[in-house]
């Protein structure tokens, strides 16, 4: 692939506090961070307003594909997370997403994130994909912050 070309094909990896088996998935969304701003109004000046940088806020981090496998260590956090109620502590952990090139036959990776401190808060099990015959499984996470891997290594995948 050239240096300006977008991937036609591609596909997403999500790992677990450095777990060697990542889980693919078809779509991620919530890669977004934002810088809140307050407006000061100018003493003795009416024409503008200044606009001040402040914190930065990030949207939750959600993850579609078919169905995870029961038995994968992503999958049973998930569970033991949303199904604690309050009785258990919440343990954050690290994710990692990658954007993998899915016509490379090394699975290249092109961009990787890591999303500190993360936790899932909503697992949705239901909707129908395109073509109507797989399952779509949705999770979605909350965490502090991200920041984007400057040299991902090459995933190891699930088989």
């Amino acid at each position: 692939m050239s240096e300006h070309s977008s991937p036609t094909s591609f596909y997403f990896l999500a790992t677990i506090d450095d777990e060697e088996k990542p889980a693919a998935f078809q779509e991620v969304t919530g890669i977004t961070a934002q810088i809140e701003t307050a407006e000061i109004n100018e003493g003795g000046e009416n024409r503008f307003v200044h606009r001040v940088p402040g914190r930065v806020k990030y949207e939750n981090l959600v993850l579609k594909r078919g169905m995870l496998q029961i038995r994968s260590a992503f999958y049973q956090w998930c569970y033991q997370s949303l199904n604690g109620n309050l009785s258990q502590r919440k343990a954050p952990k690290d994710l990692r997403v990658d954007l993998v090139d899915g016509q490379s036959e090394n699975n290249q990776v092109l961009r990787g994130w890591v999303f500190a401190g993360g936790y899932p808060i909503k697992w949705e099990v239901g909707q129908r994909s395109a073509d109507g015959e797989q399952v779509i499984e949705s999770l979605e996470f909350a965490y502090t912050h991200f920041h984007q891997i400057s040299t991902p290594i090459q995933p190891i995948l699930d088989s």
